[in-house]
């Protein structure tokens, strides 16, 4: 089951019609259902809002826009999932979304780790 989200950083964006964006496929293999998903800019403190409007089970992608680089000035970003047993994983890592197409989330072999990988 694949989904849409787009994540606006201003209303003000939504009248432009030529700005930059991020746009990337996040696919869940970790075996597990994701019930949160934030993406923030890398030199931000704070989540933003969650994108999910419901879970993202196992196995499962959704697409997340992101229009709000030009506000922000970044390609960086910052990567929050919470799992159905409310179990969170923040990786502050700043990925690089310039041209990066899917972000894939794993779990690592302790069991508690989530793991990505992109390409």
């Amino acid at each position: 089951m694949k989904k849409s989200i787009l994540l606006i950083g201003s209303t003000i964006l939504l009248a432009t019609s030529a700005f930059a964006s991020d746009n990337f496929t996040f696919i869940n293999e970790t075996g597990y259902t994701i019930t949160g998903l934030w993406c923030s800019p890398h030199n931000k403190e704070s989540w933003g809002n969650q994108l999910l409007d419901e879970r993202l089970p196992s196995d499962s992608s959704i697409d997340v826009i992101i229009r709000d680089n030009v506000i922000w000035n970044t390609d960086d970003y910052d990567i929050r999932v919470e799992y159905y047993n409310g179990v969170v994983n923040n990786w502050r890592a700043g990925l690089n979304l310039s041209g990066v197409s899917r972000v894939t989330a794993t779990l690592a072999s302790d069991g508690k780790t989530t793991n990505y990988s992109w390409e």
